[in-house]
């Protein structure tokens, strides 16, 4: 299946995140792979399978102050996915939308204009 990069996914708890692209939160990627590796092979994935950008999904969640890797890779033939998730906390929210990164209306920052 095949994970929806225009629409996000929706994920319990959560709702639909906001997808952007993975280099957006690329420094991150890293340490959600190898998260992911581990749980997918535990689930009964080869060890070092291969993963392709297009089972991965980078999406925000604003509101929940979230960032969510999910990826579904097929173990056995059903697709397995893993959520890796970043929570931030409010000066990392206030320092992303000082950068741009982050909707200003989330960081509770006084005379921020919403970006």
């Amino acid at each position: 299946m095949p994970l929806d990069k225009e629409n996000g996914e929706f994920l319990e708890g959560l709702g639909k995140g906001r997808p952007v692209p993975l280099d957006k939160w690329a420094r991150f990627l890293d340490a959600a792979t190898m998260a992911a590796r581990h749980h997918l092979e535990a689930a009964g994935a080869p060890k070092n399978f291969p993963l392709d950008p297009a089972q991965v999904l980078a999406q925000e969640f604003w509101l929940h102050s979230k960032i969510v890797f999910t990826f579904c890779v097929p173990v056995k033939g059903v697709d397995q996915f893993y959520h890796y998730t970043l929570e931030l906390n409010h000066e990392a929210v206030a320092e992303l939308a000082l950068s741009g990164h982050w909707p200003a209306i989330y960081s509770d920052l006084p005379n921020l204009r919403a970006n």
